[in-house]
Formats: C-alpha cells, structure tokens, sequence
C-alpha cells in the first residue's frame, strides 16, 4: 500500500494515513499527485459484503462512512474506485448469504432501519460527498452492488464483466441503488427487462447501453484509469471543480426524488416475504447464484481467461 501522508494539516480523521488505517479491513489505499485508488477487498481478496449495509462486524457500513471522510480531503484530486483480483465482487456462501441478508430483528425494527439508512446513505454519500471526479474501474464479474460503480462520472470495465441484478430474483425489490441508477442510465423498457428477469449484462452489452465508456483486458483497466484520472487532475482546479458540480447535479436530483422510495420498497417487501419464508432463502439464491456463475463462466471464456 503506497500512501502520500507528507500533509499534517487538516482536521482529524481527514488525512489519509487516519482513514486508510480507519478502514483498512474493507479498501486498500494509494495515493499519487492527488488520485487516490481506493480497491476494496476481503481479507485481501475478492470483496464480499463486509462494509455495505445490512453486515454485521466492525466494518458494517465502512463504504457510506469512507465515502464521507475520503471526499472531506481537500488533498484528494481524482478517485479511482475498483475491486480486488479477478471480480468486482464475489458473493458469501450460500447459508452466510441468506443469513446476511434477511431483515434484522431488533427493537422497534431496529435492525431493519439501520440496513435502510446504511443503503440509503451508502448512494447518498458517495453523489453528494464527492467534490472530485470518480472513475470507476469493474474489474470482472459483478453478481452484485455495481450500481456505485455506475455512478462514477466515467466507468470502464473488464472484457469478463457480467453484471447482474438479482434482487427480484432472490425475492425482493431493488431497492439499494440498482433500480434508480438502471433506470436513468437505461430507458424504463430496458432497466424493467434487467430488474424483473434478473438477465445477465455482458461487457460489451454494457458498453452498447451505455452503462460503461470502455471495455479493456483486466491486465490494462488500472493503467488505462490512471491515465484519465492525470489528463482530469491537470485541469485548473475551480475548472475541474466547477465542471463536477455540473456533472453530478442529475444524479442529486435522482437520488432525492428516488433513492429512499426504492429503498423502503425493498425493506418491507423483504420483511413481509421473510415472515412468510418466501424471500432470501437457500432456493432463491441458489438459482440466483446458478445464472451467475454460468453467464460468468461463459464471459470468461469468451475473454480467453
């Protein structure tokens, strides 16, 4: 881990040796000439969901927190966000799966509101808590959580990417960022079709879609993203800022007109169905993760991996 740690001003928790250490279980950090990479991970691996919402642990809702502290850095000139290995994410164990995702009991619903407002605050926080530019790097297959990669300013992803939306497949609605960020960057006909079939994206049918900007060997993904985040962070700062605020504002406005809607949505039809056994069962991600692993096998081999 290279880290650029020569500021010693700032308020606490703001530099970056504090929130590199601060969340050192859930990203690994570098920094160079202001772009900072921010790779999040397992255990040193693939990236579970350890630190998202809805996991218990230290970490449990480390990425709204990151997101909060990393973009308070004014040293921070470009962010660079990726995934660890060969996937943008690999899912747990099926029974630690369904265990993880079934709504929490606790008082008053307790444990079910703090997965609502982790999930809402996680889109919240990374829209509204970036002042720089952010590109994001999907570096192979995706069986889950790649909406915040979409909502980086410029996306680019590996020839092996499959991303794949399975909430309505595993028995409830999408409500943690897939269903409003597919809708704006899709048309209703198309995100309806990827949200209730739960169907497969390939990489190049991302790129058609316009869910990403470029398609690359997983070998040239990192250095191709430094290589646009130096042509951004060049630009003169008010400009760079100034064009920021222009990018992002119809993502502000999407996320306050939809994002706790959609996330409500998904937390009561996931308590209901779970009262009544219907939803985050073995049989439901078990079929969800079959259609997966057989749509990433056959990108893979597409790749030549």
């Amino acid at each position: 881990m290279a880290l650029d740690t020569a500021r010693t001003d700032g308020p606490r928790g703001w530099r970056l040796e504090e929130y590199a250490e601060k969340y050192r279980d859930t990203f690994k950090f570098e920094r160079r000439d202001g772009i900072l990479q921010m790779q999040f991970h397992t255990r040193g691996g693939p990236a579970g969901q350890d630190g998202m919402h809805g996991n218990a642990g230290s970490s449990y809702d480390a990425w709204n927190h990151a997101w909060r502290d990393v973009g308070s850095d004014p040293e921070n000139k470009v962010l660079i966000l990726t995934g660890t290995g060969e996937d943008w994410m690999r899912p747990p164990p099926m029974a630690e799966a369904v265990k993880r995702t079934a709504p929490r009991a606790g008082p008053r619903g307790a444990g079910t509101g703090r997965v609502y407002l982790d999930a809402v605050k996680n889109t919240e926080n990374f829209i509204f808590g970036f002042n720089i530019p952010t590109i994001g790097v999907i570096n192979g297959p995706a069986p889950f959580h790649f909406a915040t990669a979409l909502l980086c300013d410029i996306t680019i992803c590996a020839d092996d990417t499959v991303l794949h939306e399975s909430h309505c497949a595993l028995g409830t609605a999408p409500g943690d960022g897939a269903s409003f960020v597919l809708q704006e960057l899709l048309n209703l006909k198309q995100a309806a079709y990827y949200l209730l079939l739960s169907e497969p994206i390939d990489a190049q049918t991302a790129l058609r879609l316009g869910l990403v900007n470029e398609v690359l060997p997983r070998d040239r993904l990192l250095a191709r993203a430094w290589e646009m985040a130096q042509r951004i962070a060049a630009l003169p700062p008010l400009g760079r800022l100034m064009s920021k605020q222009v990018i992002r504002r119809r993502w502000q406005q999407v996320h306050a007109d939809h994002a706790a809607f959609e996330m409500a949505h998904e937390m009561l039809g996931a308590v209901i169905d779970a009262a009544d056994g219907e939803a985050m069962t073995a049989p439901h991600w078990e079929g969800a993760e079959a259609v997966f692993e057989e749509s990433r096998t056959q990108a893979r081999a597409k790749a030549g991996y």
